[in-house]
């Protein structure tokens, strides 16, 4: 598998940050195109000044390389779902690799979740290493993610927030759409609309089994303690976790708190109806009080030679958020967004 069998799919909606959005969107292009690799970008024009000003840089690029799908699909909160479908709609290539515009675009990463995806591992992810403001800005001035993969693992937490494992940094290939559908666009605004589609992907491709513990919704930071479907997903990304392999998640300001709440319960609740036609009839997980993923974590490391000792900032319960001192994280928060 080459990149020449692959397409990135990102979406921008510039109803919040749209200066941010568009600097990162055009940085994220500028790096993609020059390594060669495909990118269809599904865009929801609310016909401000930000959107008008990404449709005449999109006329500006390599039409062979890069596809921008824009239209006004819709009024009021953001539909992430509906637009990564139109995207996936314009994919002519094997396989399709989801990206966030917030994520770093690093080659390396990206060749690196492609390499993964095989006729054994019918969906790849990568782990997602959330930066802090200084973390950000550090990455923009040295370009290396080796000192910010050890933050995190040090427990120190200057550069770093906390580990998305699983996350929506995901390679798979196009023809299983036609078995577990596209996006779910009932879902408004943030949260859950990944968790619905990674499922159905991951259980119609067998990349998991369809266990009764699925059903369990359980948030934790700690990415060795997950359990229920974020335990099974994570499992498709336990060896890239264990291995250091991230994807970079830049660092923005945090988003209306009561909006992003509001718009999550409608989605959970969207989520729980669907999640239960999936798993009625599952198997009997059996898994008692031990989080699934730990016995795969020693069993691993002990594979690959590593001391597990080394990797027990998976196991730290901490909130990164809280973790940072306010002031100076605004500060440092507008000086990242100028960076990167």
């Amino acid at each position: 598998m080459t990149q020449d069998d692959a397409s990135i799919v990102t979406t921008i909606d510039l109803v919040d940050r749209p200066a941010q959005l568009l600097r990162r969107l055009q940085r994220l292009e500028a790096s993609l195109h020059a390594a060669g690799w495909k990118l269809v970008i599904a865009h929801n024009d609310r016909r401000g000044y930000k959107d008008a000003e990404l449709q005449s840089w999109a006329k500006k690029l390599d039409s062979r390389t890069t596809r921008l799908i824009s239209s006004q699909f819709y009024d009021g909160l953001v539909n992430n779902s509906l637009l990564r479908n139109r995207a996936l709609n314009e994919v002519s290539t094997p396989v399709a690799i989801l990206m966030d515009v917030d994520l770093y675009p690093d080659a390396a990463a990206l060749a690196d979740l492609l390499g993964m995806l095989t006729p054994q591992r019918p969906v790849a992810m990568l782990p997602v290493l959330y930066l802090t403001a200084q973390g950000t800005i550090q990455l923009a001035r040295t370009g290396l993610s080796k000192p910010l993969a050890e933050d995190y693992l040090s427990l120190e937490r200057k550069l770093t927030q906390h580990i998305a494992a699983p996350s929506s940094f995901v390679a798979f290939h196009t023809a299983e759409l036609a078995h577990c559908g596209g996006f779910d666009e009932g879902y408004r605004g943030h949260g859950y609309e990944d968790f619905d589609f990674l499922l159905r992907l991951s259980l119609a491709t067998g990349a998991i089994a369809p266990t009764d513990d699925l059903h369990i919704d359980e948030k934790t930071p700690a990415p060795l303690l997950a359990r229920g479907f974020r335990a099974r997903l994570g499992s498709l990304c336990l060896d890239a976790l264990i291995e250091g392999r991230y994807g970079l998640h830049l660092h923005h300001p945090r988003a209306d708190m009561r909006r992003h709440q509001q718009a999550q319960a409608l989605n959970q609740k969207l989520f729980l109806s669907n999640l239960q036609n999936l798993v009625n009839g599952t198997t009997q997980a059996n898994q008692g009080l031990l989080p699934p993923l730990l016995p795969e974590f020693y069993a691993l490391c002990q594979t690959k030679g590593l001391d597990p000792r080394d990797l027990y900032a998976y196991l730290d319960t901490r909130p990164g958020h809280l973790l940072q001192p306010s002031w100076p994280t605004k500060i440092l928060t507008r000086i990242a967004g100028t960076m990167l």
